[in-house]
């Protein structure tokens, strides 16, 4: 028997025999892989399926405690600046996606806008204002909505503007996940 680059060169009819059951046995190790890589399929889309289950029973929870909480009277935000400054998550739940209210002057100079935002194909802004309580200091972030990009300059929109102390009520949520740089805050959706 002669070996060029790995294969063996038999001759004879039992030499053809076990040319065909060294090929036999290394096609069965390939069909077994490929069978337990078959089996993955339905495991896998079994995994995916009890996932979406899962989602759909959170979704579903999540929807009906919104809907229970818009049909609940206000509550009034009472609560201190040492608890506004670690964020709604320190409160529990029970301010979450509950309508509050809330009393205090707009600071207006320190407006905030989210963008970039379309509504009904006009460009725009989500205008983000601070609300401070004039009795502690707490001060709360109040998503005030759209406004086209137009009416940017204040100037220009004098009637949104309230001056003085103001009661609002609006959706309390708490702000966006905290990450090393940015602080805890309240967002108020009007």
């Amino acid at each position: 028997m002669a070996n060029i680059r790995g294969y063996t060169a038999r001759h004879g009819p039992s030499a053809r025999r076990e040319q065909v059951q060294e090929e036999l046995q290394r096609g069965k190790g390939r069909k077994e892989r490929s069978v337990l890589w078959l089996a993955l399929i339905p495991a896998t889309t079994f995994g995916l399926g009890a996932w979406q289950l899962y989602r759909l029973k959170w979704k579903t929870d999540l929807i009906n405690t919104i809907e229970m909480r818009f049909k609940e009277p206000p509550l009034e935000l009472d609560i201190t600046p040492a608890e506004g400054e670690a964020g709604l998550a320190a409160l529990g739940d029970r301010y979450q996606w509950r309508r509050v209210t809330f009393t205090g002057q707009f600071q207006h100079d320190k407006e905030l806008y989210i963008v970039p935002r379309t509504y009904k194909s006009i460009h725009g802004f989500h205008v983000v204002t601070p609300l401070k309580r004039t009795s502690d200091g707490l001060t709360i972030l109040v998503n005030r909505g759209f406004i086209p990009s137009t009416l940017k300059d204040r100037s220009s929109r004098p009637l949104t503007l309230p001056t003085g102390e103001v009661t609002v009520v609006g959706i309390l949520r708490d702000g966006t996940k905290v990450t090393y740089s940015s602080p805890p805050s309240l967002l108020l959706f009007l």
